[in-house]
């Protein structure tokens, strides 16, 4: 699923970081849940770089596959409301509360990435 995003959007996924970014998410909730400490971080990690990355998109940004290069990001209207009240890196560091992920804690990987995401949580 990851890979058929970036054939079809190409590396400017834009708002489709945001999706990725859950996927990733749901992934290290499995890995948690077997004890991959560090299969675990690394999901944790690119949801955390596909937040960001989803945040950082522009109105007028465009898609760089050859499918989609003349689609863009949408300004914020009637039509298009994403992430209106909070935006992808606030939802992710929301989740990184949740009781499964005590056991990392106190691993610097896993603080590095609440600080990232904490820095751009709105």
């Amino acid at each position: 699923m990851i890979e058929l995003y970036r054939m079809i959007y190409g590396e400017n996924l834009l708002f489709y970081h945001g999706r990725l970014a859950y996927l990733w998410r749901i992934i290290a909730t499995y890995k948690v849940a077997q004890k991959k400490t560090g299969e675990t971080l690394g999901c944790l990690e690119k949801m955390c770089d596909h937040a960001l990355l989803a945040d950082a998109a522009n109105p007028g940004d465009r898609f760089t596959s050859p499918f989609t290069d003349r689609l863009i990001y949408p300004e914020k209207g009637d039509n298009f409301d994403d992430l209106t009240v909070h935006n992808n890196t606030w939802y992710c560091r929301q989740k990184m509360e949740q009781s499964r992920y005590d056991p990392l804690r106190d691993d610097p990987r896993f603080t590095e990435i609440l600080r990232r995401l904490d820095e751009e949580a709105k």
